[in-house]
């Protein structure tokens, strides 16, 4: 036991815990960026869109849900740039943080309701017009909807699959033998 402080008990081995868990959400986010960096977001939406197609003999819509990704990737840089549009104006106007005191919860609170209710108004805002445009276009999902380009599974991807797999297992392993 490293510390020892009333009901909060740190040992070594939750020490190392956290430190695993920390380290593996930073590869987990280093890897995500990677992939959305060097990936077209089209190109995304098509790759998911074929994974998931198994599972449209049990009635999961993969055309739909691959949509969704797409969207939400289109419109992540948009949320920060709203949000810091929106930090900026408040900074304008005055809205300092507190200097500390019994209400300092209550004044965060204020805050972030200040900055997340202005988002999320404009996120709505902005989903009811892409809807709008959607529907204007007769958008029908992916009823008959045919690509550009087609994929094709192929000596790379069997070669990466099989690289990811090995990877996997090894992973399993030295997380089961305590290394």
């Amino acid at each position: 036991i490293l510390l020892d402080w009333g009901p909060i008990q740190v040992s070594t081995a939750s020490a190392q815990a956290v430190i695993v868990t920390a380290a593996r959400f930073a590869v987990l986010i280093g890897l995500t960026s990677l992939l959305t960096s060097v990936t077209s977001t089209s190109a995304l939406t098509q790759g998911v869109e074929h994974l998931l197609r198994p599972l449209r003999h049990i009635g999961l819509p993969a055309d739909q849900l691959a949509l969704v990704g797409s969207l939400a990737l289109r419109f992540l840089p948009i949320l920060g740039e709203t949000l810091e549009t929106i930090g900026q104006a408040q900074a304008s106007r005055e809205v300092r943080p507190q200097a500390g005191g019994r209400w300092r919860l209550a004044a965060n609170a204020r805050r972030m309701a200040a900055l997340v209710v202005p988002l999320f108004v404009d996120a709505y805002r902005r989903a009811e017009e892409l809807g709008l445009a959607m529907q204007a276009r007769c958008y029908q999902g992916g009823a008959g909807r045919t690509h550009l380009n087609e994929l094709r599974y192929g000596a790379g991807d069997g070669l990466a699959m099989g690289l990811a797999v090995v990877l996997l297992a090894a992973v399993i392993w030295l997380q089961r033998s305590g290394v």
